[in-house]
């Protein structure tokens, strides 16, 4: 999964932040858990929605060249490093920005 983190996750971050929809205002440090950083509701859902259209969105995979939405990819990647365990597949094509 850490493949997809920079691919998906830190891109929503990153536009959320740079775009000024999540700001400092938005995070709080927790007292109840301990002193760990917390993102408020609205803050969150906001992320949520973002990760969500990200996820939907599509793009050429570039193993197969089909259009698949990023659920996809991951659901692609997944069974394709399971054939490389099983021995059904030489090596793993990690799918890569071009």
């Amino acid at each position: 999964m850490e493949e997809f983190r920079a691919l998906i996750v830190d891109t929503v971050v990153w536009k959320l932040v740079i775009s000024r929809r999540i700001k400092p205002a938005d995070f709080s440090v927790g007292k109840k858990y301990g002193r760990g950083c917390l993102l408020g509701d609205n803050a969150k859902n906001l992320f949520i929605r973002e990760l969500e259209k990200k996820l939907n969105s599509t793009r050429q995979h570039p193993v197969t060249s089909t259009k698949m939405d990023y659920r996809r990819c991951m659901e692609y990647q997944v069974l394709q490093i399971a054939r490389v365990i099983q021995g059904r597949q030489e090596r793993y094509q990690p799918l890569l920005l071009k």
